[in-house]
């Protein structure tokens, strides 16, 4: 064989042989690089989300406290102010029943100093009589005898006088005043309750420093918050506006004062204070003073009790997350490495079948990978049920005292009002029915997730609707002065679309007219409709600060604002235009923004309506007695929280029904065992044992003895979709979701007769 067939051969057998290696290792490389810039950038993008929601849930953490400490106080001071006209009406029955006995007043007066401070040394008592001469003043005894009539507060303001004055109009009343609180150079607010005794012509009355309240709160934090914050992920500490501990998770911080604590150098206390306040959440990042690790911290001043609030989480452990994502990649990024060689092999030893074995690799390749995946899957499941789970709580809360309101309004509604109470009594009515259909839209998970919100097409009254919005915002622009004028324009016909979406849009750019809109200046609400084209036209024009035309075009982005330090000043999530300008493309418009900075802005919009019929020159409300018809049950309430259990209790009452109240699905089984009763209304969510549980106990109890089984009402503020069924599966016969419809529960009351 020649040499040029010997060389042809030799490159017939090794070209082959490294034009595979050659496109092998090309490939490979080719591959690596893809895969590692796409775990790179998937490692970032992992990174941020993760950073960027544990900042966002020590915010909601942070928020949910300093909503828990405004419940406490609130709920403290109604407390102490109870006591107080408790207190009062002791004193007052005691004069009672001395002047009915004929004493004098000079015998009352005398029999009056035993009436001192309390035990506590909390308050004490007064008494006056209509001249504003002291009777008795057991905080100071030496005033006793003297007039008082004209003697004001360290702010000025007439104490005796005014509640002299107030007697022409009521026999009783809350007073406030202000002091310098003994030993401090602090001015503290006092809180009274005074009640006029008028056959002597004397009033008595008591007294606390706000600030007994205030302790009384903090007590309640020391005992309540370890058991609050003992399974939360983030340290949690509350402090005065002196650096005095009220509250930490980390017990050695306990009672001790940090004003002048150090970390990295900087006095954080100091510059929480300085910096905090009650509009704006502050943050910062410093070392642990521990382990030296990065932490982010939050803190929100309370100014009802000068607390600050601080939410820390922990940089490391954010870290740690993203090590072990990375771990995960790597070992993904190894074993593509790896298959590939074996790949290349395979291609050099049998070339016949290299394509099936490129697949059967790849396959492999991406096994580890779709593995990945899976899990990743379940745990934004996981997340998405606990989302889920989150949502039908806030709906139960959000219900629960909508459910009183409604009710109550109904009571209102037999009562024999005059027309502007009705009025009123209306917008209220209709403005919290609008409302509870938001709360619906908003707390519709599925909805909201899929992007799948609807609109409705209902016949109403264009004028009416949008008047009661123009309603709710015009007293709130009347506090800054601001004039927020109405204009209409042939809204004679009723017409067809979504009032709850339209109303919802006005409101938002109502909201947004009076917040940027400095005071003195005004605000005109257009609204018009063009029965030729029929299509309604809505405009608000504001004189507030204006958009930048660089900022205009992304204003109607989800969380955009013109910049941050509108979000500083103002407040907001920037939510809230969005949500408008989705609404108004579902309703077939385009809302529209016209601004200019320092001058304000018009937003806009037109969409189609049909016109259904002309509008009466007058509609009345008509108001149709529903608690006339009369009952002879005897149920049991099953119903934790006291405002609905007070509801129920005046709506049985008038409908004629005898009625047993529980505290809790416990207390309801006690006392199912005890009575024979007709009927059970059960509520869900409550302490000790919840109504589910307790409608399954009950039962058992029926299926035991062999009882007829008794009518179970589920009456719940969980309305989401699902909740009917779970109820109805657990063995309650009816469902009723809060607010009560009174109609249908007295449909129910019918049937079992």
């Amino acid at each position: 064989m020649n040499k040029d067939k010997k060389k042809f051969i030799l490159w017939l057998n090794v070209f082959p042989v490294i034009g595979i290696i050659a496109i092998s290792m090309i490939f490979i490389f080719i591959l690596f690089v893809v895969m590692e810039r796409y775990f790179t950038s998937s490692q970032k993008k992992y990174k941020q989300e993760l950073y960027k929601t544990q900042i966002c849930n020590a915010k909601k953490e942070l928020n949910s406290l300093y909503a828990l400490l405004n419940f406490l106080y609130l709920h403290k001071e109604k407390s102490l102010k109870k006591e107080l006209v408790q207190d009062v009406d002791m004193g007052y029955s005691v004069i009672e029943s001395l002047y009915k006995q004929h004493l004098k007043l000079n015998i009352i007066k005398k029999s009056l100093e035993n009436i001192r401070f309390f035990e506590d040394k909390s308050g004490y008592f007064f008494v006056y009589n209509l001249k504003g001469t002291v009777l008795s003043l057991p905080i100071k005894k030496s005033l006793e005898g003297k007039n008082l009539y004209n003697y004001h507060d360290i702010k000025g303001n007439y104490i005796i006088k005014d509640m002299i004055r107030s007697f022409k109009h009521k026999n009783e009343g809350f007073f406030s005043w202000y002091y310098i609180y003994p030993k401090t150079n602090q001015i503290e607010k006092k809180i009274g309750f005074v009640k006029i005794y008028r056959p002597l012509g004397i009033f008595i009355g008591s007294a606390i420093y706000d600030t007994t309240i205030k302790d009384e709160v903090k007590k309640e934090i020391k005992q309540l918050f370890p058991q609050i914050t003992k399974d939360l992920s983030y340290r949690i500490i509350i402090y005065d506006n002196k650096g005095n501990v009220i509250f930490a998770t980390m017990k050695k911080l306990q009672n001790k004062n940090i004003f002048n604590r150090k970390i990295d150098g900087k006095y954080i206390v100091r510059n929480v204070i300085k910096n905090t306040t009650k509009d704006k959440i502050y943050s910062f990042e410093a070392h642990n003073l521990v382990n030296k690790d990065i932490l982010r911290r939050f803190f929100r001043y309370y100014p009802k009790l000068n607390l600050y609030i601080g939410v820390k989480i922990d940089k490391t452990k954010i870290e740690q997350k993203i090590a072990q994502n990375k771990k995960k990649i790597d070992s993904v990024v190894k074993k593509v490495v790896t298959q590939f060689l074996l790949t290349a092999v395979i291609f050099i030893a049998i070339a016949m079948i290299l394509n099936f074995f490129i697949v059967k690799l790849l396959e492999n390749l991406f096994f580890s990978y779709e593995k990945e995946l899976i899990a990743q899957k379940e745990k934004a499941k996981a997340s998405e049920k606990a989302k889920a789970e989150f949502l039908a709580n806030m709906s139960h809360e959000i219900r629960t005292p909508l459910n009183a309101m409604f009710g109550f309004i109904k009571i209102l509604e037999e009562k024999d009002l005059d027309k502007e109470s009705k009025k009123y009594l209306n917008i209220i009515e209709k403005s919290g029915k609008s409302l509870l259909t938001i709360i619906n839209d908003i707390l519709d998970f599925s909805k909201i997730e899929s992007g799948k919100m609807s609109v409705e097409k209902i016949e109403f009254n264009p004028k009416e609707e949008i008047e009661i919005i123009h309603n709710l915002f015009a007293s709130a622009a009347s506090e800054k002065n601001i004039l927020l004028k109405f204009n209409t324009d042939n809204l004679k016909w009723k017409i067809i679309s979504d009032p709850t979406r339209i109303k919802q849009v006005i409101a938002n750019l109502l909201s947004n007219a009076i917040k940027f809109t400095p005071k003195n200046k005004k605000i005109i609400l257009n609204v018009k409709y063009d029965e030729k084209k029929e299509k309604l036209f809505v405009e608000v024009i504001d004189e507030g600060i204006g958009i930048p035309k660089d900022k205009s075009e992304h204003i109607f982005d989800s969380f955009s604002q013109a910049d941050t330090s509108t979000t500083r000043k103002y407040g907001g999530t920037g939510l809230g235009l969005t949500i408008s300008y989705r609404l108004i493309k579902l309703l077939g418009g385009e809302l529209k923004v016209e601004s200019e900075e320092g001058k304000g802005s018009r937003f806009y919009f037109a969409i189609p309506a049909k016109k259904a019929k002309l509008i009466p020159k007058k509609e009345e409300v008509k108001s149709e007695k529903i608690l006339n018809e009369k009952f002879d049950e005897y149920i049991l309430v099953v119903e934790d929280n006291p405002a609905n259990q007070m509801f129920m209790g005046v709506i049985l009452e008038k409908m004629g029904i005898k009625f047993d109240m529980a505290n809790d699905g416990v207390e309801a089984i006690e006392k199912f065992k005890n009575n024979k009763y007709d009927l059970i209304l059960m509520d869900e969510n409550m302490p000790n044992m919840n109504g589910i549980e307790a409608t399954k106990k009950i039962r058992q109890i029926e299926r035991e003895k062999d009882l007829k089984p008794i009518i179970i009402v589920a009456l719940t503020a969980n309305a989401l979709e699902g909740d009917r069924e779970r109820f109805i599966l657990a063995g309650m016969d009816y469902y009723l979701s809060k607010p009560v419809d009174i109609e249908k529960l007295k449909d129910i009351l019918r049937n079992i007769n």
